[in-house]
């Protein structure tokens, strides 16, 4: 059935919500009031669509301070907030989202997700059509203690504006864990900024078997990254990518990039870099460009720093 709620729930005591099925328990908070509010406690939701939620602040439909969050096989869609986080604002929290879609949700940060301090993980998930206007269309990791994405959709989610057209993460630094993204897809994202599918600023990236399909930014078509090293392994695919404006269709390294078993095809840039702009120590082993294209130089490869063949 679908239970209407028009105030925000607010949760103090350990919540598990077990529905029948995301298609038959439907929990919609509307356009006028915010939903759940979590509050140093926890929160379970499994097999429901929370619909609606909105909110000036941050978290339209489920706003979380330092509380686990669980989320399987759960339909977030519709949520909106002005600040950031449209579906989930999590500070310092333990976030774990399994087999769970985000659709048309919006913020001005983290169109879906945002992730303060917080340790993440997003497991066999959609995030479709979310938009931002300030950055992370889909999702803002900003300073994570622990984040990973595997085996995920993220498939036409937009920042209007700031950069990472699906992901933003934000770092403190090129020290500390990596982001890791693992048998992950990105497809026709876009960001006005850098980074159409993602882009990562003092946080290290990992990428492994994740695939970048016709995703569009100003620069880095696909992955951007500034201020922290980039590892591309073990089977990555960067296809049909753009920089609109400016350097790398595929990828945009700012600092020591590792790409290993890769490939990129068809990518494209304005300016140099058609494949990948690198101004760090750049080390390329057993990857194949195929008909990546610029108006600058560099079809393939921009190299502004040392480049290394790998064994």
């Amino acid at each position: 059935g679908t239970f209407e709620l028009r105030s925000p729930l607010i949760v103090d005591a350990e919540l598990t919500i077990k529905g029948a099925g995301a298609d038959r328990t439907i929990i919609d908070f509307g356009a006028g009031s915010q939903g759940f509010d979590v509050r140093r406690a926890g929160l379970s939701l499994v097999d429901v669509t929370v619909r609606g939620g909105t909110t000036e602040g941050d978290g339209g439909a489920i706003a979380v301070d330092r509380s686990p969050l669980v989320l399987r096989n759960v339909v977030v869609s519709g949520a909106s907030a002005g600040g950031d986080g449209g579906a989930i604002a999590a500070v310092g929290s333990i976030v774990s989202i399994t087999s769970s879609t985000f659709e048309d949700n919006t913020a001005s940060r983290g169109g879906a997700v945002l992730a303060l301090e917080s340790e993440v993980e997003i497991v066999d998930s959609t995030f479709a059509g979310n938009g931002a206007r300030d950055g992370g269309g889909a999702i803002l990791l900003s300073f994570p203690v622990m984040a990973s994405i595997t085996g995920s959709q993220l498939i036409e989610n937009i920042a209007t504006v700031g950069p990472g057209g699906a992901v933003f993460v934000q770092g403190s630094g090129s020290t500390g864990d990596a982001v890791v993204v693992t048998k992950s897809v990105f497809e026709t994202n876009s960001a006005s900024n850098e980074g159409g599918a993602l882009f990562a600023e003092g946080a290290p990236l990992e990428l492994r078997e994740t695939t970048f399909r016709a995703n569009d930014a100003s620069a880095g078509g696909a992955v951007a990254i500034d201020g922290a090293a980039v590892d591309v392994l073990s089977g990555s695919v960067f296809e049909e990518n753009r920089a609109a404006l400016g350097l790398g269709g595929g990828l945009y390294a700012s600092d020591a990039a590792v790409v290993d078993h890769a490939r990129f095809d068809g990518n494209t840039a304005v300016g140099d870099g058609g494949a990948i702009a690198a101004f760090g120590d750049t080390t390329i082993t057993d990857t194949a460009f195929v008909g990546n294209a610029t108006n600058g130089s560099g079809g393939a490869l921009a190299a502004f720093g040392s480049v290394t063949q790998g064994e």
